[in-house]
């Protein structure tokens, strides 16, 4: 079942988590494929507003976190059946990673990183309830989003290797993956 749910708001998180909660018992795959870019590539530092952090941090990590939460104080993560919890993140939010150092923007690195933070500890704290969660970097993506920028790749291309990443056996929880398969540095 795929139901669409607007992440930057609260009251669509808890009225999506409420609709969801009468028509399943129990989730087995949640993707969060939450992701706004409000930044130029060629914007220094001055162009960044306080509108622009607050609005990509919610969408981009925070949004995530709250739908996450709400699955679970539903009850509808875990238990007695598995869940796999993917959160579409950004190699632009490895901190450690300098290949995308030519790139600023700032809000949207910064939430693929704080995004990337909660995964990490979600992770940690939902394992033993059984629940796996991980990572995912599609890979620089032929979308609306990078509409301006040539080279990307198809969205046939990113989900085929996301989704090889999901069932090769790996393991995932914890993790940060590239749709080619390699292990990212946080």
């Amino acid at each position: 079942m795929t139901m669409e749910l607007e992440v930057s708001s609260p009251e669509s998180i808890a009225a999506w988590t409420d609709k969801l909660k009468g028509k399943v018992s129990h989730v087995d795959v949640f993707i969060s494929n939450a992701g706004v870019c409000l930044e130029q590539l060629d914007w220094d530092m001055t162009a960044a507003t306080p509108k622009i952090f607050n609005e990509t941090f919610h969408t981009n990590a925070v949004g995530p976190f709250l739908a996450t939460q709400e699955l679970v104080k539903h009850g509808l993560l875990g238990g007695s059946t598995p869940s796999l919890c993917v959160y579409v993140s950004s190699l632009g939010g490895s901190i450690s990673d300098s290949s995308l150092s030519q790139v600023k923007m700032y809000a949207y690195r910064a939430s693929k990183a704080a995004l990337n933070m909660l995964v990490h500890t979600l992770a940690e704290e939902l394992a033993p309830k059984n629940v796996t969660s991980l990572l995912l970097h599609p890979g620089f993506v032929a979308t609306d989003m990078t509409a301006n920028i040539p080279g990307g790749i198809s969205t046939v291309e990113s989900v085929a290797g996301q989704l090889k990443v999901l069932e090769d056996g790996r393991p995932l929880n914890g993790k940060f993956y590239s749709y080619t398969g390699e292990e990212l540095p946080w």
